[in-house]
């Protein structure tokens, strides 16, 4: 009837036993009954249609490719058979004739996969505005759209994202850029030394494709104002006061004193 089941408990990616004991590398699905004489039912197809493209998708599976399957060394279509890898007729003569087809419909439905998120890298610290985002070309692509969120739960499924979360939308970009600039007008729409997220999603002409498993980073704080010593004050006195603003969330400073203003940085 077309409902989707889970097949073995564990979530995401749990090791089934539907491969002859071989079963690493590959993902299983299986449609309910037998097929030797009968084809599937019209809804039973088109979910699995639905399932493969998903699938295909979120791992950048070629739906029309052949590969090597390490565990079983054998060379086989990306989609296949129960009987490609073992000694059963599985999955049905009637629903094994039906796989070039599937293959062929699971191409050109898949939604797009997801881009592979560059820079800022994993676990950034110390972000400023501007904050400069990178990713790889999706092939097939249209455009992305890039989005920050302040939740990693709940923030983007299958069918899109949930907006509450999110602090910054892109919008539409074009298919040929791999960067994308935010620099913002108003300083406070990111918090200092506060986490956020970060993802990209693919757009095709079958809609949205899949976004990337978010990246996160860590915002810097913000600059601290300087009040005196003023800018070319010329002081002989053998104690000099340094006197500046405070930080929001700022647990302790440090006075560093340069004999020049190029390359100064605090962390050399």
């Amino acid at each position: 009837n077309g409902v989707i089941y889970e097949g073995r408990a564990g979530g995401e990616n749990a090791i089934g036993a539907h491969f002859s004991g071989h079963n690493s590398g590959t993902m299983g699905v299986s449609i309910m009954g037998t097929y030797i004489s009968i084809s599937p039912s019209t809804a039973a197809f088109e979910n699995l249609l639905e399932i493969l493209s998903w699938k295909c998708s979120e791992s950048s599976i070629d739906p029309l490719g052949i590969s090597f399957h390490a565990s079983s060394q054998l060379t086989l279509y990306n989609i296949c058979g129960h009987r490609n890898g073992g000694n059963t007729e599985c999955p049905g003569q009637r629903l094994y004739d039906l796989l070039p087809l599937i293959r062929e419909e699971v191409a050109i439905g898949a939604p797009l996969a997801s881009p592979l998120l560059v820079t800022p890298e994993y676990s950034s610290k110390n972000l400023h505005l501007p904050i400069e985002f990178s990713w790889n070309q999706v092939d097939g692509a249209a455009g992305y759209r890039l989005y920050v969120s302040n939740s990693l739960t709940g923030w983007y499924s299958l069918d899109g994202f949930d907006m509450d979360s999110i602090v910054y939308d892109s919008g539409t970009l074009p298919g040929n850029s791999t960067t994308h600039l935010w620099a913002p007008a108003d300083p406070g729409v990111l918090q200092p030394a506060k986490l956020y997220y970060w993802s990209v999603q693919s757009e095709g002409e079958n809609g949205p494709g899949f976004a990337a498993s978010p990246f996160k980073f860590i915002t810097g704080l913000t600059a601290p104002e300087t009040f005196e010593p003023e800018l070319m004050m010329v002081d002989n006195t053998p104690v000099m006061r340094f006197d500046w603003g405070k930080v929001d969330r700022a647990t302790h400073y440090r006075i560093m004193v340069s004999k020049s203003d190029s390359g100064f940085d605090p962390d050399t």
